[in-house]
């Protein structure tokens, strides 16, 4: 993730991140992302990409969010 990413993030939840999830995020380290994506898809799933922290965002935050999943199908 880069300061462009980061920029996306901070528009779509209307704040700025902290300078410690900042860090993270840019810098979180590469082995990590490839365990965290060997690890089966769950909830309790670090999210490392702008697109996903966006769209659970956008998610958690929708009137609809008991009847939907985060990619927006009815449950």
């Amino acid at each position: 993730m880069n300061d462009r990413d980061i920029a996306k993030i901070e528009v779509v939840v209307e704040c700025k991140l902290p300078i410690g999830c900042r860090n993270l995020l840019c810098n979180f380290p590469s082995t990590l992302k490839i365990l965290l994506n060997s690890e089966p898809k769950d909830s309790r799933k670090l999210f490392t990409d702008a697109s996903t922290i966006i769209r659970w965002n956008k998610f958690f935050r929708s009137p609809g969010y008991e009847h939907e999943n985060a990619s927006g199908e009815n449950v």
